[in-house]
């Protein structure tokens, strides 16, 4: 498992990359090494498990301060939290 600080340094890069190249030209596709695709791929799929992780949590714990309506501000706080992970999946 990776740590929170390798993990941000990772997905700033992988951002990088997907903002300053051109990953959906097929051409820039064929010039990469396969192992890189491989690796990169995992990568991504990496964060895509990561992500959902954290946006079940935060939806359980909106479920459960619904159920329990005794903090409406604590709800707003995790209903905002789980859009923000929303969006970015």
């Amino acid at each position: 498992i990776l740590s929170e600080n390798v993990r941000n340094c990772l997905n700033s890069m992988v951002t990088k990359l997907l903002h300053e190249d051109n990953m959906t030209s097929e051409c820039y596709l064929r010039n990469c090494k396969r192992d890189f695709l491989v690796a990169f791929l995992k990568m991504v799929e990496s964060n895509v498990d990561y992500l959902n992780i954290e946006l079940s949590t935060a939806q359980n714990k909106v479920n459960w301060v619904k159920e329990h309506p005794s903090d409406t501000q604590m709800l707003a706080g995790y209903k905002e939290k789980r859009d923000e992970l929303f969006i970015k999946i």
